[in-house]
């Protein structure tokens, strides 16, 4: 902007706030001009005295701004009759010449002086030839000829320009960059050539120059955190795919990551490094500054790292070092040689890249200063004030109120206007700079930015606050107007790249203290900038018609990680503070310190003064949300059409250029080496179309490249809701249809999650490894941008009502970002779901009306809500208004309006997806490295005092020599008076002996005690750093609020989950899931009991049952298409298939994150009060659908299974379940339906921490049997469970951190049970699964302890033996629960296997004996003893008593029921159907069981109970007697075998499968052949039809042999009556005998 362009005649009226009629002032004119005319006239009414103060203060204004002295120049500059408005009188011709005269002479005289030391940022980043002395060139010319030589060969071989730099010991083209001819390994670059990233194992580059003398740095931003290795190397160290920089003998390097430097070998230096932070790498070549070799040294954002290498080779052929870098995979970093100004500069040391030259800088300098004063003065304000004042007095004389106003107009007009003109002549001349592609990057990240925060903050008026974002719209305003369009189109990306990278790269801590005070961080105010950047239009579409801007708003999101050096800094020593501190430190701390007011860790001040530092980071961690949270406002408001493709603008040669541009960064070249080249090129082949889906930058090249057109991507990326190239038309042809709708997701914040999405694709990130994969986010970009957005989100997803949440469109679903990122539904895979059931385009259609979410189901209705979550924009405005007064509605309904909040809440979900989680769970983990640290403290702090407690044995050691002592000495005195009785020799020995254990005694103390002493020290620095990461965690993952708002996402999801799910898989009202109808079953005891069965499976049957009997292949096409036709329409409109998995998962993940959280979010938590609706909608989505058969995909259904399971483990989620109706009436069915080859590990869990504590050995294992008179309705309505009650804080989190032993539940046991005996059937099949399950893992179990036995024959520490042993422990863990989950049913339900019509009850013999010879003796037993022997399995784990206790009890139990049937037989109640059982226990294993059985039942009732369990005396006499009545039995079954053998058994009477005596003989229909009941009914087990012919069969068709039952029976009789009669005498005789 030239300050001679202003036109003739007065500007048009404006406000102070815009700039709009500014513009048509200064468009005109070139640069330069000369003399302006008049802007307008004197306003009349104002008297001269009114106008002279006027001009005194543009006058000193001016001269202010300009830096040039108001007496020498304020006459010419503001004449009192000089042109410009009477109000002003500002002669903007010598303003320009002041400028200009100014800005020449000053840049003359600097360079006539060397040095630029009138600029300010000149100083801070000196041009390295003004540090070279004469001397040094002149040595350096006559010592290190060959070293020259050698440097310049090897410049020439590894750049393609040559040019010698002016700096002396420098080689090398001017501008410096990677030097992409000799890359090794998969290295990408971007455009500038200064941002590497590693594709390959270890990828090393080099820079195209090198220095042999001097003192050289460079800086290199850290990107990603892992391995790298950063320094010097020469030409000819070799770089491969295993060695880098460091490891040759001339090459230098330090690695952060494993903090360590290299040079061949390694050696511990330096601190850890983390993103953002900023190495310094240094080199000193100078002659005469080291006695030996030259130096290698680094600094970490300023801080000095020391000396890493002293003594570096120099001045020798080949001894140029080239600034080197190698990093491992998936590993980013920046490199800075100058192009901008350094950081962190060092005194005395040079960067490669020269700094511009003297009269540049002087003249950006001098320019941008002058632009600052004028931005930061309050003259504006001022003048306007003024103006107004003198127009109201003369309006007051001579003028009318509406003249008045116009003329107030008009003065204010005349202000701005001259306001931009001052700040265009300030830019004059520094515009071009700032614009210039060598210059831009130099000047507006080193002095634009700088200036533009500093004039924000003078604005801002506030000293010591970060200024707020309003303060910065003024010089962004001013900004806008002083620039050409031209130069404004690439300073605003820079601005805002710039921004991005000071935000990224702010250091939390600076030379050993805070950067800044807290709660202020240095990433407020360029981010505060950003956000201002935003707010303005223009300057907002100015910046996203720049390619790249996507990865400004990650830069933007980027937040500091501290290492352990930074979290020592930001909480000292003596404030830290852990649970359990206070018993251990001041006792200890007392002996350390002789001061008693000392601090320490621990101390009694720590708690208060953490938590204060704490609530100073959390607030600090609030207003940066706040701002990211405004900074995605202003994303989401704005349309995808300010940055639409179709737009044009008439570039150069008048060749229309579009001006859209991508969010994603700069092209990746292909790498040097011709291997990775070969596959990089492939794989960008085959990533042609998916390229264009996920917004790739280099997408149109690519296309272009292969033939294609970029219209696919353009229709792809704009509008939120595409499911990819190939459904472009459709979703326009849908967008014609409901504009309302198309238009939520047309925003640029859609773009950006969609770019954000496909960069960070979950088919790539690896959550097991602590480094990123190779081009993703950093893992805090993600994290942010979901708060961000659940702040945004939060108000309204507890309140939906009246907004889109409340009413949400069936579309979010049919075109969810799942869709276009290939992600899993629901209902299987993308393209799947797509193509079976095909969104409905008809909005008038029943599936296209919304779901409804009733807000009840969220929250009670009249239960109050705090301020901060009520109201969003309070949450924004109340972090110390950093995000000012304006920029959010201040009405939620407001905001709603304008948010799309459909898109929101699908992009919410997405991105915790995508990697929020994984910082939910490394703060779970530090939680529990935190309470493992302070217990392992604990413990060696009791060691260290027992050990100090031995100093009473020390002291009697010494007391017994003192009394030898004085007992020798009197001894002597004797015997010096001539007493010859007197005997002290053995007292001498005695004396001596006794001072050698005395001494060997303190001797091995004192090592003990160094010894414990150093221990406890390295525990309480491990756990003070895990309280560190903890208390870091807390302030910025476990706020209250975040706490709430994760909730609320929750609650809210499980409300629109369920309503997808009620409206079904068929799309209509028809289909809606989960009702109810009443199902009569008979029960195991044959009685008829009504049931509530949840109709689960209610999705739309997709058979064609009307052309069933045609056949395919003689069906024409056409009939073919007309059937596909058909059944499309039916399934059109299905909404359930297309519900991404993620949104489950994140409900799911999240949720578990909160009862993980610091401090624990329970159900009893006060933050719970009122949002009781939503923990139980959560619950009920679990347990009503993870047996639903409409979601097809198996994972989401065993995610769901997994979270009951998890839950359940807590006695206060147990009371939950058991007041959630859903759980209550569905939950039991659900499981034993979901107990099949997939889901049967989850469900095993869930029953047994249901029916825990009523085993044998299990503590309240006593308790009665369910009675048989409960039914499910009554039981449910009187045993409801009441509220838990609530506790405190230490109670609560000691409940929280680990599983309770209390959390059975009496009521889902009594509903098991009742389920069980209501639906015989469903009971049959689970039993029947159940008795296969064990089986198999019993005999897993065995093959894994044989597997185990022979690596502990060779190595057991090898992976595979762990796996061994990992494996043999579960699989007996799971053979332990299945057993138990066995036992409870014995104890409450003994009907299943005691009833004559099952046959589970030789089934559970089969299986019991099969276990107890796997566990007992035998040969099977064998390999368990040895492991058991050998200790080759956890003890706690693997135990005999474990998986004996529950086939004691199943024995037991089973007894019990049938003696106690059998009683209340024998007291008259015969006549009834249950006055007995038909089986017992006792008579099924007598009769199939062998020797060896009964040994192995032997084994278990002699077995040490008492020395596993407490178990009463009653349960081991009752366990002989059974095992005795066992034998007994068996001794009978054998006589009656004898018998039977002696009698000739008929034909007829023997079953021709089992080749036994029929007892219950049916006739097969099919066949005819009259077989055993048993026999047939278990061969339906595994086959439906008969055996010998084939046909279909099952229970109901077996027809009863009754003549021949009624022959069998009487046969025995006749032939067992007279060997029992025999009997009979044989022991009447015995009894008379005795």
């Amino acid at each position: 902007m030239g300050v001679g362009d202003a036109t003739d005649g007065p500007p048009s009226p404006t406000d102070g706030d815009d700039i709009g009629g500014v513009m048509n002032i200064i468009d005109g004119g070139g640069k330069g001009g000369g003399g302006g005319k008049r802007v307008g006239g004197r306003s009349p009414g104002i008297d001269d005295d009114v106008a002279r103060r006027a001009t005194d203060a543009v006058r000193a204004h001016v001269c202010r701004v300009l830096g040039v002295d108001v007496d020498a120049e304020g006459d010419a500059l503001v004449p009192d009759d000089g042109v410009g408005s009477d109000v002003t009188r500002v002669d903007w011709s010598r303003v320009g010449a002041v400028a200009d005269r100014l800005t020449i002479v000053e840049a003359i005289e600097a360079e006539a002086s060397g040095s630029a030391s009138s600029s300010d940022a000149t100083a801070a980043s000196p041009s390295p030839a003004a540090t070279t002395t004469a001397q040094d060139s002149k040595e350096n010319a006559s010592s290190s000829s060959s070293s020259a030589a050698a440097a310049a060969a090897a410049a020439r071989a590894s750049s393609s320009s040559s040019s010698s730099s002016s700096s002396s010991g420098r080689i090398g083209p001017p501008r410096v960059e990677v030097d992409r001819a000799h890359l090794a390994g998969d290295a990408r670059l971007d455009d500038s050539g200064c941002v590497v990233l590693s594709h390959s194992n270890f990828s090393s580059v080099r820079a195209t120059c090198c220095v042999f003398d001097g003192a050289w740095e460079y800086e290199v931003t850290i990107g990603t955190s892992g391995i790298m290795q950063l320094g010097w190397a020469t030409f000819r160290c070799p770089f491969t795919h295993e060695h880098g920089v460091g490891d040759a003998q001339d090459s230098y390097a330090y690695d952060g990551h494993r903090v360590k430097k290299w040079n061949v070998t390694s050696q511990p230096y330096g601190h850890a490094w983390v993103s953002g932070d900023v190495i310094s790498v240094r080199i000193d070549l100078r002659r005469g500054q080291q006695k030996g070799g030259g130096s290698v040294s680094y600094s970490r954002n300023g801080i000095d790292l020391g000396t890493a290498f002293d003594d570096v080779r120099r001045f020798a052929p080949g001894l140029a070092y080239f600034p080197a870098v190698s990093l491992s995979v998936g590993e980013r970093c920046a490199l800075n040689f100058g192009d901008a100004p350094l950081r962190y500069p060092t005194p005395g040391f040079r960067p490669l890249q020269d700094a511009p030259s003297v009269a540049v800088v002087a003249a950006v300098t001098r320019g941008l200063g002058a632009f600052e004063r004028a931005v930061a003065s309050s003259w504006p304000r001022e003048a306007a004030a003024a103006a107004a004042a003198a127009a109201a007095g003369g309006a007051g004389k001579s003028k009318s109120k509406s003249s008045s106003t116009a003329s107030d107009a008009t003065d204010r007009s005349a202000v701005v206007a001259e306001e931009v003109l001052l700040a265009a002549a300030s830019l004059r001349r520094a515009g071009p700079h700032l614009a210039s592609p060598r210059t831009r990057k130099y000047f507006v990240q080193g002095y634009l930015l700088p200036a533009l925060l500093r004039a924000a903050s003078a604005v801002d008026g506030r000293a010591g606050e970060t200024p707020r974002v309003e303060s910065h719209a003024r010089g962004i305003r001013l900004l806008r107007a002083a620039l050409d369009p031209d130069e404004l189109e690439v300073v605003i990306p820079e601005l805002m790249r710039c921004a991005a990278e000071a935000t990224r790269t702010a250091p939390m801590t600076a030379q050993g203290k805070l950067a800044m005070e807290l709660p202020r961080l240095a990433s407020h105010a360029p981010l505060a900038f950003a956000v201002a950047l935003t707010r303005d239009a223009e300057a907002m579409t100015t910046w996203l018609r720049r390619p790249g801007w996507g990865a400004h708003v990650e830069g933007l999101l980027t937040r500091r990680v501290p290492n352990p050096h930074d979290l020592a800094v930001m909480l000292p020593a003596e404030k830290v503070w852990w649970p359990g501190c206070a018993r251990t430190e001041p006792r200890h701390a007392a002996r350390w310190h002789q001061d008693p007011r000392a601090r320490y860790p621990g101390c009694a001040s720590a708690e208060s003064e953490s938590e204060a530092i704490g609530d100073a980071l959390s607030e600090a961690t609030r207003r940066t949300n706040a701002l990211v949270s405004l900074l995605l406002y202003a994303l989401a408001t704005t349309p995808a059409r300010a940055i639409d493709p179709d737009a044009r603008r008439e570039g150069e040669g008048g060749r229309p250029a579009p001006t859209a541009a991508a969010p994603g960064l700069s092209a990746e070249d292909v790498p040097a080496d011709a291997n990775a080249a070969t596959f990089v090129l492939a794989r960008r082949a085959a990533e042609v179309d998916a390229g264009a889906i996920a917004g790739d930058p280099e997408t149109e090249r690519r296309l272009r490249t292969h033939g294609n057109g970029a219209a696919s991507f353009v229709a792809t990326t704009w509008c939120h809701g595409g499911s990819g190239a190939g459904d472009a038309a459709a979703a326009a042809d849908d967008d014609d249809d409901d504009d309302d709708d198309a238009n939520e997701g047309d925003c640029v914040f859609a773009v950006f999650v969609r770019f954000l999405a496909h960069k960070n694709r979950p088919t790539a990130r690896s959550y097991n490894t602590t480094t990123t994969p190779p081009g993703h986010s950093d893992p805090t970009v993600l994290s942010s941008a979901y708060f961000a957005l659940l702040t945004l989100l939060h108000p309204h997803l507890e309140s939906p009502e009246g907004t889109a949440l409340g009413s949400i469109p069936p579309r979010l679903f049919w075109r969810s970002f799942a869709h276009e990122m290939d992600l899993p539904l629901f209902g299987g895979g993308s393209a799947h779901v797509r193509k079976t059931y095909p969104a409905e385009s008809d909005t008038r259609a029943p599936a296209s009306r919304p779901l409804t979410i009733d807000p009840r189901a969220l929250r009670t209705v009249d239960a109050p809500r705090a301020a901060l979550l009520n109201d969003p924009a309070a949450a924004l405005r109340s972090v110390g208004g950093v995000g000012g007064e304006r920029g959010y509605p201040a009405d939620p309904e407001d905001a709603a309006k304008t948010l799309p909040l459909a898109t929101m809440w699908d992009a919410l979900q997405l991105i915790y997806h995508l990697g929020v989680s994984y910082h939910f769970k490394a703060a779970s983990y530090q939680l529990q490295a935190q309470i493992h640290s302070a217990q392992q403290l604990e413990d060696a702090s009791r060691d260290l005092e027992n050990t100090e407690k031995n100093v009473d044995r020390r002291a009697a050691l010494k007391a017994r020599a003192e009394v030898l002592e004085e007992r020798l000495k009197a001894a002597r005195v004797l015997q010096a008076e001539g007493r010859e009785d007197v005997v002290w020799e053995h007292t001498e020995e005695e004396l001596s002996v006794a001072r050698d254990d005395e001494t060997a005694y303190t001797k091995a103390e004192s090592e003990i005690m160094k010894k414990l002493r150093d221990a406890r020290t390295k525990l309480r620095d491990e756990t003070m750093q895990a309280a560190r990461l903890c208390w870091w965690h807390r302030s910025g993952l476990h706020r209250p609020e975040l706490q709430a708002g994760v909730f609320a996402a929750a609650a809210y999801g499980a409300a629109s989950l369920l309503a997808a799910m009620d409206r079904g898989g068929g799309g209509g009202d028809d289909a809606a899931a989960g009702r109810k109808s009443r199902v009569k079953r008979e029960n195991v005891d044959g009685e008829e009991v009504e049931l509530d069965v949840s109709e689960l499976d209610v999705s739309e049957t997709e058979s064609d049952d009307d052309d069933d009997d045609d056949d395919d292949d003689e069906m024409d096409a056409a009939s073919k298409e007309a059937k596909r036709a058909r059944v499309l329409r039916r399934r059109r409109g299905c909404l359930l298939p297309h519900v991404p998995a993620y949104h489950l998962e994140t409900l799911i993940d999240s949720f578990h994150a909160l009862r993980r959280g610091d401090p624990p979010f329970s159900p009893t938590s006060p933050a719970l009060d009122g949002l009781a609706p939503g923990m139980h909608g959560i619950i009920r989505l679990l347990v009503k659908h993870f047996a639903d058969t409409r979601v097809v995909n198996p994972d989401i259904r065993d995610a769901m299974l997994q979270s009951v399971s998890v839950l359940l483990q807590y006695k206060e989620f147990v009371a939950v379940f058991e007041q959630n109706d859903a759980a209550r009436d569905m939950m039991v069915p659900s499981l034993l339906a979901c107990f099949d080859a997939r889901f049967w590990i989850p469900v095993s869990n869930i029953l047994l921490r249901l029916c825990k504590g009523v085993g044998f050995g299990q503590e309240g294992g006593g308790r009665d049997a369910i009675g048989d008179d409960d039914d499910i309705g009554t039981f449910v309505a009187v045993n409801a469970a009441v509220d838990a009650p609530a506790e405190g804080d230490a109670a609560l989190a000691r409940v929280m951190t680990s599983p309770h032993p209390d959390s059975a539940s009496p009521l889902f046991q009594r509903l098991l049970i009742l389920h069980c005996r209501a639906d015989r059937e469903l009971l049959a099949e689970f039993l029947d699964r159940l008795f296969n399950t064990l089986n198999w893992t019993i005999t897993e179990f065995s093959v894994a302890c044989k597997e185990l036995l022979e690596d502990q024959r060779s190595n057991l520490l090898t992976p595979e033996g762990r796996q061994h042993q990992r494996k043999c422990t579960v699989m007996f863990e799971l053979s332990v629960t299945l057993e138990r989950v066995l036992e409870f049913i014995s104890l409450d339900l003994p009907s299943a296997f005691l009833d004559s019509s099952s046959l589970d009850l030789r089934r559970l013999r089969e299986s019991l004996l099969f276990v107890l010879g796997h566990a007992t003796t035998g040969p099977d037993a064998a390999n368990f003893e040895e492991i058991l022997t050998k200790n080759l399995a956890p003890p706690d784990k693997v135990s005999r008593a474990a998986i004996l206790a529950p086939i004691a009890g199943i024995l037991l139990n089973l007894d019990a029921a049938a003696e106690k049937r059998a009683a209340s037989a024998s007291q008259g109640a015969s006549c009834e159907p249950r006055s007995g059982y038909k089986s017992s226990i006792v008579t099924e294993l007598a009769r199939n069981i062998h020797s060896r059985d009964v040994s192995q039942l032997e084994y278990l009732r002699d077995f040490e109970w008492p020395s596993s369990f407490e178990t009463p005396t009653s349960k081991l006499a009752a366990l002989r007697a059974f095992v005795e009545k066992v034998r007994e039995g068996k001794d009978e079954v054998a006589r009656v075998h004898e018998i039977e053998d002696a009698a000739q058994v008929p034909e007829e009477f023997v079953d021709p499968i089992m080749q036994t005596t029929m007892t219950d003989p049916v006739t097969l229909p099919g066949s005819g052949v009259v077989v055993d009941r048993e026999t047939i009914k278990r061969h339906l087990l595994c086959d439906g039809s008969d055996p010998f012919s084939r046909s279909p069969l099952d229970e109901s068709m077996l027809v009863d042999a009754v003549e021949l039952r009624e022959r069998i029976e009487k046969w025995r009789e006749e032939t067992h009556t007279p060997m029992k009669e025999k009997a009979e005498a044989e022991e009447e005789a015995d009894g008379t005998f005795d």
